[in-house]
């Protein structure tokens, strides 16, 4: 049947690949079962690929084609039995399935039991079946890794792959048994700051393209478990500070510490401290004092997984496929990038890393505080409010790409982390009633 497939469909009489290649199937192949069928397609993946399962196949081999149907198939059901018998480890059925064998790895779609919206890799015309297997195969082509589950799922085997520590190639602590959370890390929301009225005639909003994976490949995140550590601040540690912070009344620009609604000294991420050691050293914050920490440590851990992130993105834009299939991928992506980061905060999921979560939040905020502190200081413009990775200036300019301020590379196509892209314009009510927007 040729080269290796990374994506096959299975339908009542005919066999679908990725290379859209349809091969008529032989009468009585789907009785034994899918452990059966899995064993006759090995031979034709790599190391890993996805076979989907339309609803005639799905009945052919007495598969449920319903999710709560398929919740019921667990143990030592009569199903996971013949798949067993065929050498073929399985925990469960589900919507997708995992069956692994000798360094292979099938992830099996049951296409009637799968949430459209849970997976944007699915061609809207159902009976274009071809569409899904080769925007599956350009998925797997671009990230090394087959799509299956959610895009948060797909993109934590992407991470997984790719997340190693050392020479060694250990694999940091997932889910440690421990509590990683003594603090919490917020973005800037539109209700932290309020900058003093402008007088000009309009605000401009710029949206940073893909902030977060732009801020994973910079946050210095630990991999193993924190520890108490001392109460001098190193910025290699990764990890939490307990701090006594200093007032920030600079009415121009947010608090560089961000907000938070508790007194005292609080706990804040390395990426924050680092941020209010370099002010004080600049001499325009009154400084930090460590009390107390939990650190290890760290590292950009989280880069190889964002680069590859990066580059799949622009691969897939560039890639010669139909160009509905590399949208589909491209939504793909964006999404997955971001649900990814999200399962970090999962207490439910194995990725489990709170810590990373809010060093990441916390790098992406302080670097874009860099940026605006930096363009208020050199040309006097100063954010109007900040609403996660949208930051409002004001123009006299009604145009918003013209009125960007100097050094805020435009990227529109999104392919440039950390690039910025016009996301809406507001005309100015000042005139009229002094509320700044």
């Amino acid at each position: 049947m040729g080269a290796a497939y990374k994506a096959v469909q299975l339908g009542a009489d005919m066999l679908m690949t990725d290379g859209e290649v349809i091969h008529p199937v032989p009468p009585g192949v789907y009785e034994p079962g899918l452990g059966s069928v899995a064993t006759r397609l090995a031979s034709r993946f790599g190391d890993e690929g996805v076979v989907m399962v339309d609803l005639d196949a799905a009945r052919a081999m007495r598969l449920p084609t319903t999710r709560a149907e398929l919740a019921a198939v667990e143990g030592d059901h009569v199903l996971l039995r013949e798949i067993r018998s065929e050498g073929w480890e399985v925990k469960k059925l589900a919507d997708w399935t995992t069956l692994r064998r000798e360094g292979l790895s099938l992830r099996v779609g049951i296409l009637p039991a799968i949430e459209p919206a849970t997976f944007p890799l699915l061609d809207p015309d159902p009976a274009d079946g071809m569409g899904t297997l080769t925007s599956l195969a350009l998925w797997h082509r671009v990230t090394g890794s087959a799509y299956h589950g959610t895009t948060g799922i797909a993109g934590t085997a992407v991470l997984s792959r790719v997340t190693t520590v050392g020479v060694k190639k250990l694999q940091p602590t997932w889910k440690p048994k421990i509590a990683l959370v003594p603090g919490f890390e917020d973005d800037f929301h539109a209700d932290h700051f309020r900058a003093p009225v402008s007088g000009m005639k309009f605000a401009h909003a710029y949206d940073a393209n893909r902030a977060y994976i732009a801020a994973a490949a910079n946050a210095i995140l630990a991999p193993w478990q924190l520890k108490q550590g001392g109460v001098k601040f190193d910025p290699k540690m990764g990890g939490w500070w307990l701090c006594e912070l200093s007032p920030w009344n600079d009415k121009r620009m947010p608090d560089p510490a961000g907000y938070s609604q508790e007194n005292g000294p609080r706990w804040i991420s390395t990426a924050t401290v680092a941020l209010l050691q370099q002010l004080t050293e600049e001499g325009v914050y009154g400084g930090v004092r460590i009390k107390d920490s939990r650190v290890s440590a760290g590292s950009e851990l989280l880069r190889p997984w964002a680069w590859k992130m990066r580059d799949a993105y622009a691969a897939a834009a560039g890639a010669t496929d139909d160009p509905r299939d590399a949208d589909r991928v491209l939504k793909a992506l964006k999404e997955s990038g971001r649900k990814t980061l999200g399962m970090l905060a999962s207490e439910t999921n194995w990725i489990y890393r709170p810590d990373w979560w809010f060093s990441i939040i916390a790098t992406d905020r302080a670097n874009r505080w860099r940026k605006m502190w930096k363009t208020g200081r050199e040309q006097n413009r100063w954010p109007l409010w900040i609403d996660v990775d949208n930051v409002w200036y004001a123009s006299d300019i009604e145009d918003g790409v013209a009125a960007i301020p100097t050094g805020w590379n435009l990227d529109p196509t999104g392919m440039k982390l950390g690039a910025y892209k016009h996301k809406a314009t507001r005309s100015s009510r000042v005139a009229g009633n002094g509320d700044g927007k």
